[in-house]
């Protein structure tokens, strides 16, 4: 729109420099943290007791690894609250061991004056985040657990030798769904086919669902298609 009414206008004009954006956002961030934040946690966390989450993982591209925490607890009006406290890049220096984790951990939560006595921990089962937190109230993530179990019946060796079936139709969706993406098909679909992620929960099943439920359609493209067989 300022283009259109003034004509070329070039940007440094109209918009503050990135030092000035970034100095403002910090200010802003440092502002809510001191007077915001810390103050919740001390009179939620703190006095009626929560959790803290946590995990790791390493950029591909970059091959820099991070470490997440996040407080959650149910305030006075119990509603759940959730509060990301850092997302920092963990010291390339450093070992992934379990000890050189705590004391990362231990460092965020100072800084968000959370008493670590008064929180339980929730992480997957990763023998190095085990070790780090081998001191302290520590609970599984049910979530992880589950997911470990689903992939191991669900593996592809597993599946072909002891239900042929199964490993069949999970095999033929994948395809199904591959040639429906590479031939432009989708558009043709009220709801569209869902593929199989390996990294996200849940998906062997939204896979098969999503052909159930188109499955009539499917079925009349592929014999408009003379692609039946598939």
């Amino acid at each position: 729109m300022v283009g259109v009414k003034y004509g070329q206008v070039p940007a440094t004009d109209v918009l503050p420099h990135p030092t000035t954006v970034s100095r403002q956002v910090s200010l802003k961030a440092a502002d809510l943290k001191a007077n915001v934040v810390i103050p919740d946690i001390k009179s939620c966390l703190n006095v009626h007791v929560g959790a803290v989450t946590t995990d790791m993982w390493t950029d591909q591209y970059t091959n820099n690894s991070y470490i997440t925490a996040t407080a959650h607890d149910i305030n006075d009006d119990w509603k759940l609250v959730n509060r990301t406290l850092a997302t920092s890049e963990f010291d390339s220096e450093l070992t992934h061991t379990g000890v050189n984790i705590r004391a990362t951990l231990g460092k965020i939560l100072t800084d968000f004056a959370v008493t670590v006595d008064r929180v339980i921990f929730v992480t997957d089962r990763g023998a190095n985040m085990l070790a780090a937190l081998k001191d302290d109230r520590h609970l599984s993530c049910c979530d992880h657990m589950l997911n470990t179990t689903l992939t191991h019946v669900f593996d592809t060796k597993y599946l072909e030798a002891s239900l042929p079936e199964m490993h069949g139709l999970i095999k033929g969706g994948k395809e199904l769904v591959r040639y429906f993406k590479k031939a432009g098909l989708m558009s043709l679909l009220t709801k569209s086919l869902k593929q199989e992620v390996a990294t996200r929960w849940n998906s062997t099943y939204t896979l098969l669902q999503s052909i159930d439920e188109s499955f009539a359609e499917v079925e009349h493209i592929l014999q408009t298609k003379s692609q039946r067989f598939r």
